[in-house]
């Protein structure tokens, strides 16, 4: 078999005949203006380009009897070309694009492993678009994504914040940066505050199972971080910025410089941001302990060693220093807690080789090493904790491209990576000063992911029927050390490795589970305008290292790991209709997620003699609802929108009401155009009051906000442009409390009226 394929391999190459080149020209078709930067896609061989600052444009295939190119650009309405070339060259392939003043689809993705447009990707799939990074000025990364349908924000403060798509948060949620994923505590995990916002180009969400693609832990979805790079270019090209914002919620401000330059052959990318932020507001009084301090820095290099070759090098670094964590399940009432040092450390290297043959599109490989540390300090009543943590992880992706016809394009990939956790915590009593009691929340312990993909995507298998269909098989294995509690003491400075009273909490483990995914997608083209879509999933998720391996001893409470837990599982579903017109867009989709072997904290146990709360799998759960988003033009320069969700969660054994399950809410909106150079958003957010929870649950009211954006068009100074934009959020100062966050001890308060500033200078 293995002889076969390596001679089914040698007469594709064999086959590769001369390039094609297709060029032209693109420019706004009412003003004729060229337009920079427009994605050049050619669906049948997975390439792109992008043009030039005079809207030039060129793209080099190899041969085939006819190409299929699609031009895609925020506020323009995308266009789809079928192109026949007769000669080695095309030139003079001009393009028009239309400006629409909604949202079509027209953004591009990659998270389902090959490139597509949002508008005609069978997945649901949510963008937050770079566009929306600049135009407002949110507190988090996590508010910027709770703006997706279905997508719900909670906060430990506010540096601290997550999100829950769909009901499913945490570790059934996979993070990554630029396809590497961020793996850290689950305890106040905070991974969204360890990206830097002002380098972010767009963020992917695949909203639904997507282990068939990531592996473990896509229960509920991904959520892809790519950062901002243009990369290679057919002309010599430079670009950078210069921007700042300040809140006045929290005395927030952040500036960062950016600059990008490169050719068809190289390039360069660097970026270097600060941010910090005092005690948030809210209308109850100020969250104290709610500081952060954070800087980054990114870089990446990249050229072409050979024709059709690339290698690209990233770096990136983030650092927080003296950030408060004002609440949390994990620490008493009267506690305060903060983290002194917060890191993240990303090196990648990745290798691709493109247009090796008319069959094989492109082979890449990607290798990836990263270190999160999570230095923290508690300071309770009777003691102080010092926990400190290092999380490593190291990685390597292959990932090949395959065209069998010009409607069928296949994705096959193998990945490797393995997380590594050594956690310590020094527990300093205030009666024994002299005396340190150091102990491992967490034994020294690896959790080793390998697996197998692949994804087909089949344009018209029937007339106007596209079909995307993907599975994988994933092997895990977790070991870990011995934990003893306490692992040793220390007395004025002379330490003691058998204390009395030291037990063994954990014996060694070497555990192996092995699973499998698949997903069925597709969309059906009514008309032009109107598509529907049918997803179907089975998804999995291996129980962390600290579910598995905890030993949290917070004084009056013990929380418990189960080393035996089994992998989580889920089928899913999702059902939606989308329409798209340069006057309308509309989108709903009706969701249900199955879930298996859920892996839960459950209360009711003791360890010596004291209350505990022990990780268990229990049952089974199901939840289910909808999302929707709308765009209307209204008038000339008026455009109403609006977003919305709905999320129920049931225990199905139990007939209990899940926990953290977010309020039904949605977003009502008016954007116009108030002057040549102003544009004005007016919003009004509401939520539901949620008195469907879980029985260790509290109620939570309803509320509603009101806000206001203005966004200046860019103003030409020289050598560039200066783009302002200034709002208030919570314009009347509403007191409110979001049902995510019922669980963060001091505080009762979400922040309160925030005005803000944003300035950026482009060139």
């Amino acid at each position: 078999m293995i002889r076969n394929l390596v001679v089914f391999l040698l007469l594709s190459l064999m086959t590769f005949g001369q390039n094609v080149k297709i060029s032209g020209k693109i420019h706004e078709e009412n003003t004729g203006k060229v337009i920079e930067n427009v994605m050049v896609y050619s669906v049948n061989f997975q390439k792109s380009t992008f043009s030039d600052k005079d809207g030039n444009y060129e793209i080099t295939l190899p041969t085939a009897p006819n190409y299929t190119l699609k031009f895609l650009f925020t506020g323009y309405s995308p266009v789809t070309a079928e192109i026949t070339v007769t000669g080695a060259n095309m030139m003079g392939f001009d393009v028009s694009l239309t400006p629409v003043s909604i949202h079509l689809g027209e953004v591009t993705v990659t998270s389902p492993r090959y490139v597509s447009s949002l508008q005609e990707s069978p997945y649901p799939l949510g963008i937050i678009s770079r566009e929306d990074f600049e135009l407002e000025s949110k507190l988090s990364i996590a508010e910027y994504l709770s703006e997706e349908p279905g997508v719900s924000m909670s906060r430990d403060g506010i540096w601290a914040t997550d999100i829950s798509v769909r009901g499913i948060r945490g570790t059934g949620i996979v993070l990554m940066v630029d396809g590497v994923r961020v793996e850290t505590a689950t305890e106040l995990s905070a991974r969204l505050s360890l990206i830097d916002q002002f380098d972010i180009e767009r963020v992917e969400m695949i909203k639904g199972a997507a282990s068939s693609m990531y592996g473990t832990g896509a229960l509920g979805g991904i959520v892809n971080v790519i950062t901002q790079n243009r990369k290679f270019r057919n002309n010599f090209y430079y670009t950078g910025s210069f921007g700042n914002y300040y809140n006045s919620v929290n005395k927030g401000a952040g500036t960062s410089l950016f600059f990008n330059t490169g050719s068809s052959n190289w390039f360069v990318k660097v970026r270097g941001s600060f941010r910090g932020a005092s005690a948030t507001e809210t209308p109850d009084g100020i969250i104290t302990n709610s500081h952060y301090h954070d800087n980054s820095f990114t870089g990446a290099l990249g050229f072409k060693p050979f024709d059709n070759h690339e290698l690209e090098l990233n770096y990136q670094r983030y650092e927080g220093v003296d950030i408060g964590l004002p609440g949390g399940s994990a620490f008493a009432a009267a506690a305060i807690a903060r983290y002194p040092v917060q890191k993240r450390e990303l090196i990648s290297a990745e290798y691709k080789i493109n247009d090796i043959s008319p069959l094989i599109s492109n082979i890449s490989v990607k290798y990836f090493h990263q270190l999160i540390v999570r230095d923290a300090e508690v300071v309770m009543p009777t003691a102080r904790l010092l926990p400190a943590a290092d999380h490593t992880s190291d990685g390597i992706q292959l990932t090949s491209n395959w065209v069998f016809s010009p409607n069928y394009r296949f994705v096959f990939g193998l990945d490797a990576w393995q997380r590594e956790m050594d956690s310590k915590r020094q527990r300093i009593l205030n009666a024994k000063k002299d005396s340190i009691i150091h102990e491992r929340p967490v034994p020294l312990s690896k959790f080793k992911s390998m697996g197998f993909f692949f994804q087909n995507e089949i344009d018209n298998l029937t007339k106007n029927l596209n079909v995307a269909i993907g599975g994988r098989f994933d092997y895990i294995n977790v070991t870990s050390h011995d934990s003893y509690n306490p692992d040793f003491v220390e007395v004025r400075g002379v330490v003691n490795n058998n204390p009395p009273g030291r037990k063994l909490l954990w014996s060694a483990r070497d555990e192996n589970n092995y699973s499998w995914s698949l997903n069925i997608a597709s969309l059906y083209k009514l008309t032009k305008d109107h598509h529907i879509t049918f997803n179907f999933g089975k998804s999995f998720r291996a129980p962390s290292l600290e579910e598995r391996f905890q030993f949290l001893d917070l004084g009056g409470l013990v929380k418990l790991g189960d080393p035996a837990l089994e992998p989580e599982e889920g089928w899913f579903y999702d059902f939606g209709y989308r329409y798209y017109s340069n006057s309308a867009m509309w989108k709903i989709n009706f969701f249900l997620n199955t879930l298996t072997n859920m892996v839960v904290e459950t209360p009711g146990f003791t360890y010596q003699n004291r209350p505990a709360t022990q990780m268990v799998n229990f049952g089974s759960a199901k939840i289910y609802g909808l999302d929707l988003a709308f765009e209307l033009h209204i008038i000339k320069d008026l455009i109403l929108y609006g977003r919305g969700s709905i999320v129920r969660g049931e225990d199905t054994k139990k007939t209990e009401d899940l926990p953290f399950m977010p309020g039904d809410n949605g977003t009502l909106g008016l954007r116009a155009k108030a002057h040549e150079y102003v544009d004005i958003s007016l919003e009004i957010e509401g939520v539901m009051d949620q008195n469907k929870v879980a029985p260790s649950e509290k109620r939570t009211g309803g509320y509603s906000l009101v806000n206001m954006m203005i966004n200046i068009k860019p103003v030409k100074i020289a050598y560039g442009e200066l783009v302002f934009t200034l709002g208030v959020e919570n314009i009347l100062d509403r007191l409110y409390l979001s049902h995510l966050s019922t669980n963060r001890g001091l505080v009762k308060a979400e922040p309160g009226r925030n005005i803000f500033i944003r300035a950026n200078y482009n060139f």
